[in-house]
C-alpha cells in the first residue's frame, strides 16, 4: 500500500491502504467484504468522464441560451444577427460558468465533477484547499475572461465583425487547453501550473 502512488489514487480507497499498511484490520473477513466494495466504484479518470465533467455544464447553458433566444419567435435571421446571437451566447455561457464554478469554490468542488465524483488533489494525494482551487480557477479563467472584454466591447460599439474575430481568436487556444485537459484526465495544462491532480471520489 506504500507503494501506491499517492496521486492516481481515488480518495475512497485511501483509508482503506492506510489501514493495511498500519495493519489495522482485526478481521480478514472485513478486510475482505471492504475490498470487495472497492471493486465496485471505478478508480480510473477515463477521457469520458473528464471530458464529460469539462464540458457538460458549458453545453447545457449553451443549450438554455439558444432555447432562450429563440423562444419568443424566429426575430432576425441574417448572418450578421446570427453572428450577433452566437457571440453574446457564447459571452454568456463562458461568464455563467466561471461564476457558477467560483461560487462554488468553498464548497472545494463543483457540479460536475460531483456528477461524475472527482476530486482535486496536491502531490501528496489530499485533498486542496480553496486557495488552491481559487488559483486554478484563475489558471483557467482569467487568460479567457478578461482578453474577452475587448469583443465585448466591440460588440457593444457595433462593430460584430471585429467581435467575433477578436473572440475566436482568443477562444481557439482556450479550447485547445480544455481539449488537452479531456486528453490527459488526471492532469491537464491548468493542473500542472496549479500543482493539482484530478482524481475518483
Amino acid at each position: 500500500a506504500a507503494r501506491v502512488d499517492s496521486v492516481g489514487l481515488p480518495l475512497h480507497a485511501r483509508p482503506v491502504l492506510t489501514n493495511l499498511a498500519t495493519g489495522k484490520f482485526e478481521k480478514l473477513s472485513y478486510l475482505t467484504g471492504t475490498l470487495r466494495g472497492l471493486l465496485d466504484r471505478p478508480a480510473e479518470v477515463s477521457l469520458g468522464i473528464r471530458a464529460g465533467a469539462i464540458f457538460m455544464l458549458p453545453v447545457y447553458v449553451s443549450i438554455m441560451a439558444f432555447v432562450g433566444r429563440f423562444e419568443g419567435g424566429p426575430g432576425q435571421t441574417g448572418a450578421a444577427a446570427l453572428g450577433v446571437l452566437a457571440l453574446t451566447s457564447l459571452l454568456g455561457v463562458l461568464g455563467s460558468t466561471a461564476l457558477v464554478q467560483l461560487f462554488e469554490l468553498p464548497f472545494r468542488t463543483t457540479c460536475s465533477q460531483a456528477i461524475f465524483r472527482l476530486a482535486i488533489v496536491d502531490a501528496t494525494g489530499h485533498r486542496v484547499g480553496r486557495m488552491r482551487l481559487l488559483l486554478r480557477w484563475a489558471i483557467i479563467w482569467l487568460p479567457l475572461l478578461v482578453p474577452m472584454l475587448l469583443p465585448a466591447w466591440w460588440l457593444h460599439a457595433g462593430r460584430p465583425v471585429a467581435a467575433f474575430a477578436g473572440a475566436l481568436l482568443w477562444l481557439l487556444p482556450w479550447t485547445g487547453a480544455a481539449v488537452h485537459a479531456a486528453l490527459h484526465p488526471h492532469r491537464g495544462l491548468h493542473d500542472r501550473l496549479a500543482g493539482t491532480w484530478v482524481v475518483r471520489r
